[in-house]
């Protein structure tokens, strides 16, 4: 970092805002917002502005940084601005005490010296009393509550979820969550979120694979212990962000043709009480079998490639996707092909007996 730049945080510490401005501006015009140091200085200024109660110009130097380079910086900037187009909540009138002015007529007491004895006093004023301290009011309270609860979605929701359903057998289901923070961090959201799994399902592994990356897999599971194991992960999500979510409901419904099995697999995510947090990107990856597949989502539309299907979820939506394929059986296939070569070599064979030649006969 620039030496001139750790003197203008000490100055910011001691509370110098508008010399540490001044400095910082003429910083500004030679240090471009695209390298690192241009960077680090309009993150001062957010500083310096905020403490003058210049939150306008403020709001756009955070908006500025948040096309930087520095995903660090990117991160900081959008929890500054976060916090700083929060709403201004409104004091109550009783919190304030209005002291009366105290203006004292300099006329009248010119005629009267300090050293003449005079018998005239001033008058003593009888400041009113402040009462006893009162309790905030309940609506108050919960407005409060309603704003930090806002506020500490916001700044964890920059977190991308992808979750893998793999089908490798009839009636096996396994699961798999990838939580993925833009900040190559892990958001206290995610700490608490891998805790509260580790507490309450055994059946789940949990591990860091990459900076601000989380992987969570389960066994391969029958399709009802796999919807409890998602409901369970779904509920503690919940939880820990402070949102209620309804249960998800998954369902996988198989009938055997011997030579293959039809299978039908039913998703379905009520997700209308989780509010449009940016940054929040919610996903689905589906794994079934290759052949005859069809898919039917809403209200996104699922993308096919090959043996995944992609679908993306629509926050404050009902998310529904129904996914149907054919799993052949190689034993029954097998055995037909088997079937069908011996009826051909009959069918061979007779045509030999019609045109003369008899039965095939070893050499004499």
């Amino acid at each position: 970092m620039n030496p001139d730049l750790k003197i203008i945080e000490k100055s910011l510490e001691k509370g110098d805002y508008t010399q540490s401005l001044n400095q910082l501006k003429s910083l500004a015009k030679v240090n471009p917002i695209t390298e690192n140091d241009g960077a680090i200085i309009r993150l001062l200024m957010v500083t310096a502005l905020v403490g003058k109660g210049e939150e306008k110009e403020a709001i756009l130097t955070c908006r500025l940084l948040l096309n930087c380079k520095n995903s660090d910086i990117r991160q900081r900037a959008r929890q500054l601005l976060s916090v700083l187009e929060s709403p201004k909540l409104e004091r109550p009138y009783n919190w304030s005490l209005k002291i009366p002015s105290l203006k004292v007529n300099v006329h009248k007491l010119k005629g009267n010296k300090l050293g003449e004895g005079s018998s005239k006093k001033l008058k003593t004023v009888n400041l009113p009393k402040t009462g006893p301290t009162r309790n905030l009011n309940l609506g108050f309270t919960g407005f409060v509550l309603i704003v930090l609860i806002g506020l500490t979605i916001l700044l964890s929701g920059c977190v991308q979820i992808t979750t893998l359903i793999k089908i490798p057998g009839p009636d096996r289901i396994s699961l798999s969550m990838e939580l993925e923070s833009a900040g190559n961090k892990l958001l206290p959201w995610q700490a608490n979120f891998e805790n509260s799994l580790k507490s309450k399902s055994s059946g789940l592994h949990i591990e860091k694979t990459a900076p601000g990356k989380q992987e969570i897999t389960s066994e391969i599971l029958h399709a009802e212990d796999a919807e409890l194991l998602l409901r369970q992960i779904i509920d503690q999500a919940g939880k820990q962000s402070g949102i209620k979510l309804n249960p998800p409901e998954l369902s996988l419904k198989e009938r055997n043709f011997l030579i293959g099995i039809h299978q039908k697999l039913n998703l379905k995510l009520d997700l209308r009480k989780l509010p449009k947090i940016p940054g929040l990107n919610l996903k689905v990856i589906l794994n079934l079998a290759p052949m005859s597949q069809k898919i039917d989502t809403s209200p996104a539309t699922a993308k096919i490639e090959k043996k995944f299907i992609e679908w993306n979820l629509e926050s404050g939506e009902i998310n529904f996707l129904q996914a149907q394929s054919w799993r052949w059986s190689k034993l029954s296939l097998g055995a037909i092909l088997i079937i069908a070569i011996l009826i051909i070599n009959l069918l061979l064979q007779n045509i030999r007996v019609q045109l003369g030649f008899g039965f095939p006969e070893l050499p004499p």
